[in-house]
């Protein structure tokens, strides 16, 4: 097992720059090459194979949140997932 580094990161943001970010996310998947940096803190990812992708959504009266995750691993096949899955904008 290697060594384990994590990046985190939290902050408020407007929808635009959120916008920003998630389509930096997606040239990085489609590319094969994410990097994460904050001050000294960096992380390259290489996203390839076959991704989980899990998402996550609660809505409230005061709070809404949407929780995305994807992962990736280049040494097990991954097991079979659903392809059911529906989102859209608008």
């Amino acid at each position: 097992m290697g060594k384990k580094r994590e990046f985190d990161h939290e902050s408020f943001q407007d929808a635009t720059a959120v916008c920003a970010y998630l389509e930096t996310i997606i040239s990085g998947i489609r590319s094969g090459e994410l990097k994460l940096a904050e001050g000294e803190e960096e992380l390259s990812l290489k996203p390839c194979g076959l991704m989980r992708f899990e998402v996550k959504a609660t809505e409230r009266s005061d709070r809404n949140k949407l929780t995305l995750r994807l992962s990736w691993s280049t040494d097990q096949e991954p097991p079979p997932g659903s392809d059911s899955l529906s989102i859209s904008a608008g």
